[in-house]
């Protein structure tokens, strides 16, 4: 009976172990992934490199990974503003994300990390119910299903204390 009580603390104990969550992986450079280069005002190579790569990472749908990529830009160079830009865009919404209340405040939180308190934000037409007569009635047919999103996050940027 004790080599089976033994056995069973064992076992429990390896289960416990192999069920805790894995640090995440450091970030990393990541080769093959285009040449897409955008000049930032950093003089540190490696900073530039990983800006560089949050970018491509976010023109490829990989917001979570453009989102660390820009962050280690932001811990090379703490004075390179378009490193916390660019974490502002990968976490906040996008084409395949919809608003979200956490990811709304860490895109703000970023933006207030790079101390913009200014946001230009491209809405559209239609997303207030703002477009009057025949005209209206069309671009609701026409592009109605796609205003909802749009909407949150204006709702969003007018919360969050921006200008």
């Amino acid at each position: 009976m004790k080599k089976f009580a033994g056995m069973a603390v064992l076992l429990a104990a390896c289960t416990g172990w192999a069920q805790s969550p894995a640090a995440p992986k450091p970030v990393a450079l990541m080769a093959g992934l285009s040449s897409l280069h955008h000049p930032v005002s950093t003089h540190n190579p490696e900073a530039q490199q990983f800006f560089d790569q949050g970018l491509r990472l976010v023109y490829a749908f990989n917001h979570e990974e453009a989102a660390r990529s820009f962050q280690r830009a932001a811990e090379l160079d703490p004075h390179l503003a378009m490193a916390s830009w660019g974490e502002a865009l990968a976490i906040g919404p996008n084409y395949n994300l919809d608003v979200d209340p956490v990811r709304e405040k860490m895109a703000v939180e970023a933006m207030d990390k790079a101390r913009v308190k200014r946001l230009i934000f491209v809405a559209s037409l239609g997303i207030y119910d703002e477009v009057p007569g025949k005209f209206g009635e069309w671009n609701r047919r026409q592009i109605g299903a796609y205003l909802p999103p749009f909407r949150k996050a204006a709702y969003a940027i007018e919360a969050s204390g921006l200008d």
